[in-house]
């Protein structure tokens, strides 16, 4: 099969490619034809999506964005162990959990959420860009096993302080912007870095930074200083 049906419409699949962005759609279920295709990048983005069954026949596919939809159950996605990247972000995700089975996991994007904690993380070893921008993190964990990460936006949360950062030693890029931080340290060990946002916290001296012979901008506006 070349192309799907949905409420009378049928949608055409385009070099691996099938758009189902701003249908209004509600139940992947209801995607006729959907499971029998063949396709390595599907755009589900601005529907009215709750969850995220129905996808489990698409083992080819590479490229998932669900993206601005009304998500907070993110299991289903066991079967589809080809993934590189995946959208999340604008939902209502307060937990990160069903990713276990997505080794080869490249980029993973869930800004705009309800996440709390950070957990649920510890088998995406592949994984080098993790957006986590604007949810409810208090606490910086859980990623001891992301060795391969080299972008964390992390951005628009609650942290207080910056820790477990230890085991990121591929990390080039770091955004903390917009958070409740009051001082820079645990920032010795990213040997790599290139790039570190501080703007809007709460830091009062600069200090911290000085052996990070790889740095090249670091934003530190909008704190006490």
């Amino acid at each position: 099969m070349t192309s799907v049906e949905y409420k009378g419409e049928k949608f055409e699949v385009k070099d691996g490619f099938l758009d189902l962005g701003l249908l209004e759609i509600t139940d992947i279920s209801e995607i006729k034809g959907l499971d029998k295709l063949k396709i390595n990048h599907l755009e589900l983005s601005s529907n009215e999506i709750t969850e995220l069954k129905g996808l489990e026949q698409l083992k080819n596919l590479e490229t998932l964005n669900c993206g601005s939809n009304n998500i907070s159950d993110i299991s289903g996605l066991e079967t589809l162990s080809n993934l590189r990247i995946l959208h999340l972000a604008s939902n209502q995700i307060s937990e990160i959990r069903g990713l276990d089975e997505l080794t080869e996991l490249k980029e993973l994007y869930l800004r705009g959420n309800q996440i709390l904690k950070l957990e649920g993380l510890d088998s995406l070893s592949s994984l080098q860009k993790l957006d986590l921008s604007w949810n409810l993190i208090t606490k910086i964990e859980d990623f001891d096993a992301l060795e391969s990460l080299e972008i964390l936006w992390i951005a628009g949360n609650q942290l207080t302080k910056i820790q477990g950062l230890k085991n990121l030693k591929n990390l080039k890029v770091l955004n903390l912007a917009g958070n409740q931080i009051s001082e820079i340290q645990g920032l010795e060990y990213l040997e790599n870095v290139n790039e570190i946002y501080l703007n809007d916290n709460k830091i009062r001296e600069i200090q911290g930074v000085e052996h990070l012979s790889q740095l090249e901008t670091l934003w530190i506006t909008a704190n006490n200083i």
